[in-house]
């Protein structure tokens, strides 16, 4: 009698819980949402099946889309309806989890690279609604990026998706478009502890809020950017007048922040200097015990940037010079 009772209950727990997550998957799916000319027709000129090294997960403001787009165009059954009907009330979506070339920017990046897929049914997309609400973009983000995913799995609309969905709950999204400021830089920062130092950065052409993964899908530091407005909030000045960024979460973690161009009359303060090489454009970190340490100049504005340890400037992506 007790193992039936507690069979029952278990089933009970069971059968909730799916009923839970099914109402959640779609909760943003709307009747009234009935456009069915979705399909990309994607061109053999399009496909560049190119390996990724990174990926990035782009994040684009509704409203501002909205504003822009046609009134027929939100009507009941139109394309952009979900998204932006008055009765609507979306924020940050995602535009898609794109992967990248390579690190250095060098060679393109990967796009649509098993060609044109099939449709995808309405309600297969149904779950990730309230991610990406948009039966159009969904389709045209797995058939240009989904395509491109690391392996097999991943490689199908169910498994790009699910990873998008994923990687998308781990991020806390403000309420209000945030503008490209240190500000909006520290809000990120504050709210979503997960990210590493220049793990955010921002896209100024389509005023979208990037955020940068290694092939193990981990946050990561966005490669080849400058990433001075992208280094986590508050700062500390010792008492030689140095100033460090100081991490409130990890207190025993600070990064040095220097002027915007840092020549050798005023790196005293620069224990060890990232450099970046002109030509090659190879990152190499100097010690002070380096012959040349003394020539050595750092300027932030081309990426460069000083470091208190060298386990510090390895994660960073920098190599010692030899």
């Amino acid at each position: 009698m007790k193992y039936r009772l507690l069979r029952k209950i278990v089933l009970l727990n069971i059968a909730n819980a799916v009923l839970a997550s099914s109402a959640y998957a779609g909760q943003c799916a709307d009747p009234r949402d009935s456009y069915n000319n979705y399909d990309n027709n994607v061109r053999h000129s399009d496909i560049r099946n190119i390996q990724s090294e990174y990926y990035l997960m782009s994040y684009s403001w509704a409203p501002r889309f909205c504003q822009k787009a046609s009134k027929r165009s939100k009507q009941p059954g139109a394309k952009n309806y979900l998204q932006c009907h008055p009765s609507k009330r979306f924020g940050y979506i995602l535009h898609g989890l794109w992967p990248q070339g390579k690190k250095s920017g060098l060679g393109g990046y990967p796009r649509a690279c098993a060609g044109d897929q099939p449709k995808i049914a309405r309600s297969l997309l149904n779950p990730y609604l309230c991610m990406t609400p948009s039966v159009w973009l969904l389709q045209h983000e797995y058939e240009y990026h989904g395509t491109c995913m690391p392996n097999a799995k991943l490689q199908t609309a169910k498994g790009y998706l699910d990873k998008a969905l994923a990687i998308h709950r781990t991020l806390k999204l403000p309420k209000k478009e945030l503008g490209n400021n240190k500000g909006s830089y520290s809000w990120w920062y504050n709210n979503n502890q997960s990210l590493p130092d220049g793990a955010v950065k921002y896209a100024k052409k389509s005023k979208e809020w990037q955020f940068c993964f290694d092939r193990s899908f981990t946050p990561m530091r966005c490669p080849g950017e400058n990433q001075f407005m992208g280094l986590k909030p508050d700062t500390i000045t010792d008492n030689n007048g140095v100033t460090y960024k100081q991490d409130n979460r990890q207190e025993s973690k600070t990064t040095l922040v220097v002027p915007a161009v840092q020549t050798n009359s005023d790196s005293r303060g620069c224990r060890i200097k990232g450099n970046i090489s002109k030509k090659a454009l190879r990152k190499w970190y100097f010690l002070p015990s380096h012959p040349q340490y003394r020539s050595v100049k750092i300027d932030t504005r081309m990426g460069e940037r000083c470091f208190e340890n060298e386990k510090q400037a390895i994660s960073a992506g920098w190599k010692k010079s030899r």
